[in-house]
């Protein structure tokens, strides 16, 4: 196991142990409270595997709510932005270290809501503690079974998502006022329990979440970006009043919008 710490290929947070196994470079990170790091990339192809806490990560025009279980694939050179909005976040990071690994050369940026091998990250951090001498064929055949779920994910899921369903994705991400879900599923002329389960089938949650977490990340930039009132952001983020933005924003981020602001503006001195 390596000393702590700080930065590595592919995180800025305190690296608390890493290892090579064949082609891979396999670390476990911790990030420690409130954090943004804005938009950059990395060389290499790169799996993250979430074993505590809950974190937004963008890719391109992607944004994805990460929470325990969830896995992130990114090619090499795949531009990035992350928010950690909660203390205790814990990753498993495992990047190839050669641009060629067949294996992770295919990857596109993908979000897997549901590990393939349950427990997974877990199962990895307790497996880098030992020293034997089957530890790292162990690491190496999980790491393998994971590039092909993910491969798999690609080719046989994330593809082949339905175009109603980005019309429907499309439409919450523009739109300004509350939606029904029957407004929704009329639009995408399917029988609202079909949107539902096709919706968190390959988005890994609700219309109603989705809808939810894009105002509330918009609140987020605002409140780290401007100087507007509270009261005028939940407005401009579609809330019907300060009391609901409030509330919702404490179930979605686990503080308050004013805690927020005071925390971010505090990160910037």
């Amino acid at each position: 196991m390596t000393a702590p710490s700080r930065a590595s290929g592919i995180t800025l947070g305190l690296v608390e142990s890493a290892r090579e196994v064949g082609p891979f470079v396999v670390s476990e990170a911790v990030h420690e409270g409130l954090a943004v790091l804005p938009p950059h990339e990395h060389e290499n192809p790169s799996l993250t595997l979430v074993v505590q806490g809950a974190f937004v990560e963008r890719v391109g025009d992607r944004t994805w709510e990460c929470a325990r279980g969830h896995i992130v694939a990114k090619p090499g050179g795949a531009k990035h932005a992350n928010e950690y909005r909660a203390a205790g976040n814990r990753e498993i990071l495992i990047e190839s270290r050669a641009l060629d690994t067949p294996e992770m050369r295919a990857f596109d940026p993908a979000h897997l809501p549901h590990s393939p091998i349950p427990g997974i990250g877990e199962r990895i951090a307790a497996e880098m503690r030992l020293t034997d001498v089957a530890s790292n064929l162990v690491l190496h055949g999980w790491i393998l079974h994971l590039i092909a779920s993910v491969l798999r994910f690609q080719l046989h899921d994330e593809r082949q998502q339905p175009q109603w369903l980005r019309d429907v994705r499309d439409r919450l991400h523009s739109c300004g006022e509350d939606i029904s879900l029957d407004a929704l599923a009329t639009g995408a002329n399917v029988h609202p329990v079909h949107l539902v389960r096709t919706f968190k089938r390959y988005l890994g949650m609700t219309p109603g979440a989705y809808l939810r977490r894009i105002r509330i990340d918009r609140a987020c930039e605002l409140l780290r970006t401007s100087n507007d009132s509270i009261s005028r952001i939940a407005t401009e983020t579609g809330f019907a009043h300060h009391a609901h933005f409030t509330r919702t924003f404490l179930t979605v981020i686990g503080t308050t919008p004013s805690a927020y602001r005071r925390a971010h503006h505090h990160q910037k001195r």
